[in-house]
């Protein structure tokens, strides 16, 4: 039977406050809302119900449910006296729902996904997620960081400073709308448009990245901040040294407690200044390093990408990088903000997997920081690695699929709210649902919405991609994915190396990365299938050819007479004509198209997010470039402004199969 306002059954046998059961052979699921309509105080309410198990006997089905509530304007409120055996049980509309667990998109909300086989929108509180801190756990590949992604669009979209702490530098790709084919079919459904947030984001590297910048912290420490980032342990006698030329100052640089310790006349300095050196040839730390004001603006991200950094520096900086924020937060140096942790169980470790130079300021912040307005959001897939004391510091949850029993039974630890029938669906989550904790007044099971940005962390591939290589070389290089043909039984996947150069450029006051090849020296439109184009500029072309292509810039096929209403026959007719000889048009059943291998002047609409690494790389064949460098340069200088640029190896994977 389908879904009616007719009732669906009674409720039958033993009732308590929080639990009653009645058999039904209406198609009915488990955490299906269900209402009761009670006689309270001569007074008709709804007390909201949730299906919590389900156990088949025959032609019915026996549904055990668990009391929510009285619904009412101000959400949910306790129900004190057991529901009366005989009562009617319905399917719970939309309205009670949103009513019951206020649902709604007023004041400041960050939409995040809709209810579970239900078409209703969830809407977070920013402002109690901001003060009162987040985590997003799951396990690695059950949409961790895709699910992060889409809590930062809508912290960006209203204008809340973000600082992102990111080890695996996978939320740069948020600079580019969003184009998986996927999450497209979903856009409509789900009332999102793809986005690129390029304008709203600053990156930082330690490392020479394009479109980066480099990250140099401030030169400036109080006594207790050498002590923490000294790379190791120091004796007491070394500890007294140290404090006896930093008793005089509050704050001071490297240069200044190695100038101070140079003059003495004490043996226990050398070792001490050794390590100060080692510290101070990190090279993170200069006079005229960036402060706190640089990273925390109204409406924009910094991502500060750690990637490729040891594990020991990663944790220096966001020491220093966290304490500089919290100080300069208590101070009013910086509008109130949200900090972004990735990988928390690494820089907030729990006892038992070793103490980090990060910990103790990630701990204070979680305990702390909402009273100053910085807000934290932790994120792990090991939850059960995550020092407690952050964890219970936090008010909300996004839990995605986990497995291990220690991370659950950290989540269960840590969460208000969950309860054994929701504890259990942790384990069997399917990827791209949640359970939501602490947004709403009920622990809720979210469809998380499409990303409008693009995502930069899906799982790299597994496969065995070099098993017939025959070379193999340490190269710097812009890697595709394996992409399968899922019909077929893959025999071998050949590895190709391709000579290229990615360029940093602007263009229409829009900031973003494109990737040329150096055979022909065609733009990189899809890297994982290495599709390219032809890319033209207005020099590649006559008059007439330019004016029809300005009258159809924004169109993807057109008719003839459409252009006859702007120009004549005679500049109309030889353009096409001549654009179809050249590569960028061609005719197919009475209708012009534009070509999906030629790319006119609009570079910005192709950029993309690329990730360069230095790696030995073992492939089958390595080509030389025939076009040079300097050749592209010219020719993207005549529409874009070069930022910078990088010369790669491009690395595609083409399978074989049987």
């Amino acid at each position: 039977m389908s879904k009616i306002s007719s009732a669906i059954g009674v409720i039958e046998g033993k009732t308590t406050t929080s639990f009653f059961s009645f058999k039904t052979n209406f198609d009915v699921e488990k955490f299906d809302f269900l209402k009761v309509k009670v006689n309270h105080n001569n007074e008709e309410k709804v007390v909201l119900s949730q299906i919590v198990e389900l156990t088949h006997f025959g032609d019915f089905v026996k549904v055990d449910c668990k009391v929510l509530g009285f619904v009412s304007e101000e959400g949910l409120s306790p129900v004190r006296i057991p529901l009366k055996p005989g009562s009617k049980v319905y399917f719970a509309e939309d309205s009670i729902i949103k009513k019951a667990i206020k649902i709604d998109s007023s004041n400041v909300k960050a939409y995040i996904g809709k209810i579970d086989k239900k078409n209703i929108k969830v809407f977070a509180d920013l402002q109690k997620l901001l003060s009162k801190h987040i985590a997003v756990l799951a396990k690695t590949g059950a949409g961790k960081s895709y699910t992060v992604g889409v809590l930062l669009e809508e912290i960006l979209d209203n204008k809340i400073p973000l600082i992102v702490i990111d080890p695996h530098g996978e939320y740069s790709s948020m600079k580019f709308p969003n184009s998986n084919v996927k999450d497209i079919e979903k856009f409509k459904s789900f009332g999102v448009k793809s986005k690129s947030y390029a304008k709203q984001i600053e990156e930082y590297s330690v490392l020479n990245i394009p479109a980066v910048k480099k990250l140099v912290l401030k030169d400036s420490f109080s006594s207790s901040e050498i002590l923490k980032l000294l790379p190791s342990k120091i004796t007491n006698a070394q500890k007294s040294l140290l404090f006896s030329v930093l008793k005089d100052k509050n704050v001071f640089s490297i240069n200044d407690v190695i100038s101070e310790l140079e003059v003495l006349e004490n043996n226990n300095k050398f070792s001490l200044i050794s390590l100060l050196e080692s510290l101070k040839n990190t090279n993170i730390f200069e006079p005229s390093g960036y402060s706190s004001e640089e990273f925390v603006k109204p409406g924009k991200m910094s991502i500060i990408n750690l990637k490729g950094l040891d594990p020991e520096l990663q944790q220096l900086i966001v020491y220093k990088l966290l304490k500089d924020l919290f100080n300069a937060r208590k101070l009013n140096l910086i509008p109130p903000s949200f900090v972004v942790l990735e990988e928390a169980h690494n820089f907030a470790p729990e006892k038992n997997f070793g103490e980090v130079k990060s910990n103790e300021i990630v701990r204070l912040i979680a305990s702390e920081g909402r009273k100053f307005g910085l807000g934290l959001c932790v994120i792990s897939q090991r939850p059960a690695r995550i020092d407690k004391n952050v964890l219970s510091q936090v008010n909300s949850q996004i839990i995605l699929k986990v497995t291990n029993p220690n991370d659950v039974k950290a989540i269960i630890q840590s969460v208000e709210g969950i309860n054994s029938e929701i504890e259990s669906e942790i384990t069997s989550l399917n990827v791209g649902s949640a359970i939501v904790s602490g947004v709403t007044d009920l622990p809720l099971i979210v469809n998380i919405r499409p990303r409008k940005s693009k995502h930069g962390g899906e799982t790299e591939s597994i496969v065995k991609i070099d098993n017939k290589a025959s070379f193999k070389e340490e190269l710097t290089v812009v890697k595709g994915k394996v992409v399968f043909d899922n019909d077929k039984v893959v025999k071998n996947v050949n590895t190709f190396i391709v000579p290229g150069v990615l360029l940093f450029l602007e263009q229409n006051n829009n900031e973003f990365l494109v990737l040329f090849e150096l055979l022909q020296g065609k733009i990189v439109l899809d890297i994982d299938n290495f599709k390219t184009a032809y890319f033209y500029t207005k020099k590649d072309f006559n008059s007439n050819e330019i004016r029809v292509l300005e009258l159809i810039k924004n169109k993807d096929e057109f008719d003839i007479n459409e252009l006859l209403k702007e120009e004549s026959l005679f500049v109309v007719g030889e353009a096409l004509s001549s654009l179809i000889r050249k590569g960028l048009l061609f005719f197919e059943n009475n209708i012009y198209r534009k070509r999906d291998d030629a790319v006119f002047e609009s570079l910005f609409e192709h950029g993309n997010y690329y990730d360069i690494s230095t790696e030995v790389i073992s492939y089958d064949k390595k080509f030389n470039a025939q076009i040079r460098v300097e050749d592209v340069l010219r020719k993207v200088k005549e529409v874009s402004k070069i930022l910078d640029y990088k010369v790669v190896n491009i690395v595609y994977y083409k399978p074989e199969y049987l």
